[in-house]
């Protein structure tokens, strides 16, 4: 309730506000970092034309892949065992296809054995966050609160966090495994635990035997069971070590938008920006300009902006087709059904970690709805993310209400009903 702040407020209604699991303080659009789910696809659909990727080219995407014994299923094999068919780069965009992506991913179609003309890596896909801005701060003038941005991810990130997170295991439950006539000092057990943690970043990952070796090299019980019947080896090769690097299956999950990646809302809308008005890619601002007393000299005036160049001819205008395909047939066609306009959009859902702590339950997964307006002559991008909502395209509707006060379409007819349908 704004009202609190009127008066200033009281320190038991500020610490109620600050232990509210909702966090309603932070300025979300600003500082709320959320995976993209399938609203960052265009990212790694322009990597792979870069690559030279045919977007007319057809996979016929049969609903997963597997790597390992794991599996990565498309949405609609997730809820239905359906596939989406044949899809061109514009469909998978328009459907949300995942095994398209996949495929992207793997240089081939898995389960047919068709090959792609190239295979988009991480590293592509990364580059191509990076250039569309969202590896850094959009430059918008908040400074209280401070913009936050997490950048794309890397290796070398998710490196750090595996050592910082076995770090954090050893220093709860090495002392367990010290034999009982060793009495080391806090020195010993923290030069124990840098020197396992740092095993993290050796090349090639250590084996099993190799990190037993180690352990009884410093006096430890590598093979002595805790409870849930684990040892010490096991922990630090099969939960740690094995995961430190990333593999096929990160670059997967990577290429929908998920994993690592977290940005916040007002980036999204400056990379749909950049997407609809030809590769502009702008720093955000709130004002126009700022002139002096007299109001002739301008002291601050429009950033400027960095235009994008693509090594593939055409390559924004196929994104731009896929998000207008997305509203005449794909995942917000109903959404747009009676809008006069035409608009560019995607849809997205983003998975979170861990229990809600109102309910006990495992998160829903946050809806995102990211679009652009009108599609010929663009004035206007849009980003929205709703919290355990299930889906993006419970997100449209206030996307398309937005952009129709924008554009002055609510003083001319009543809002336009839609019924979203609950998909990608």
């Amino acid at each position: 309730d704004p009202n609190l702040f009127v008066r200033g407020i009281s320190v038991p209604d500020y610490k109620a506000l600050l232990d509210n699991t909702y966090r309603p303080l932070p300025n979300k659009a600003v500082q709320g970092l959320y995976p993209p789910g399938s609203t960052f696809k265009m990212v790694t659909a322009l990597a792979a034309l870069e690559n030279g990727v045919n977007p007319n080219q057809k996979i016929n995407t049969k609903g997963f892949v597997e790597i390992g014994t794991q599996t990565y299923g498309c949405w609609i094999w997730n809820r239905y065992h359906y596939s989406h068919g044949p899809e061109d780069m514009r469909d998978a965009i328009a459907d949300s296809c995942n095994y398209y992506f996949y495929s992207l991913v793997l240089g081939e179609n898995q389960q047919t054995g068709e090959r792609l003309s190239a295979r988009t890596s991480a590293e592509d896909i990364l580059s191509m966050a990076t250039k569309l801005g969202l590896n850094d701060k959009t430059g918008i003038e908040i400074s209280i609160p401070s913009e936050k941005s997490a950048g794309v991810p890397s290796e070398a990130k998710k490196q750090s966090a595996m050592k910082s997170s076995l770090r954090r295991w050893l220093n709860k439950h090495l002392s367990e495994f010290v034999p009982e006539e060793t009495n080391p000092d806090a020195d010993q057990m923290e030069d124990w635990v840098e020197e396992i943690s740092s095993w993290v970043e050796i090349e090639p990952i250590l084996s099993g035997s190799e990190v037993r070796r180690r352990l009884l090299d410093m006096g430890l019980l590598p093979d002595m069971p805790m409870e849930d019947g684990q040892s010490l080896k096991d922990v630090i090769k099969y939960s740690y070590l094995n995961f430190a690097s990333w593999k096929m299956g990160d670059e997967l999950i990577m290429s929908i938008g998920q994993g690592d990646n977290a940005y916040t809302s007002l980036q999204m809308a400056n990379y749909v920006a950049t997407l609809a008005n030809g590769g502009k890619r702008y720093e955000l601002t709130l004002m126009d300009r700022v002139v002096d007393q007299e109001g002739n000299e301008i002291v601050y005036g429009s950033k400027p902006y960095e235009q994008l160049e693509f090594e593939s001819s055409g390559a924004l205008q196929v994104i731009k087709e896929a998000m207008l395909q997305t509203t005449e047939e794909g995942t917000a066609r109903s959404i747009f059904a009676d809008f006069p306009i035409q608009v560019g959009a995607k849809t997205g859902s983003a998975e979170k970690d861990g229990l809600n702590p109102e309910t006990g339950e495992p998160y829903d997964e946050f809806g995102w709805f990211v679009a652009f307006a009108p599609y010929e002559e663009p004035e206007i991008a849009v980003a929205v993310i709703g919290f355990q909502t299930g889906s993006g395209g419970a997100m449209g509707a206030a996307a398309r209400d937005v952009i129709a006060e924008y554009l002055g379409l609510n003083s001319e007819k009543s809002p336009i009903a839609a019924k979203p349908r609950l998909m990608e």
